[in-house]
């Protein structure tokens, strides 16, 4: 699964070029915020388009993501426009843990 890697003001975002669905492996995105991480970046989002879905592996690196940048002291956001996307989040009260946002010009001060 393939994404790609921009700054937005503070914020290294993740935004994946194609739909995540229940065969998409996006376990990269840990590594490649693990990385990042030593090099002392903190804010982080990432961007789903409006046609994916999080299912549970998703959900699962999402949340090792989410863990592994707050035990550095950094902030991690999801973006999206997918209600549903969002709706899954809140579902799961992750939305009490991270910035949810429909578009980057949301993301809040980091």
């Amino acid at each position: 699964m393939l994404f790609e890697t921009k700054d937005v003001g503070q914020y290294r975002v993740f935004s994946f070029s194609e739909d995540i669905d229940a065969r998409s492996d996006i376990s990269h995105l840990l590594l490649t915020i693990e990385e990042d991480i030593k090099r002392g970046v903190s804010c982080f989002a990432v961007e789903f388009s409006a046609r994916s879905y999080l299912y549970s592996k998703t959900l699962a690196v999402l949340v090792r993501c989410m863990n592994t940048v707050r035990d550095a002291g950094g902030r991690l956001a999801v973006v999206s426009e997918n209600k549903k996307l969002l709706e899954a989040i809140e579902m799961f009260h992750l939305d009490t843990m991270l910035p949810v946002c429909c578009s980057l010009d949301e993301l809040p001060e980091c």
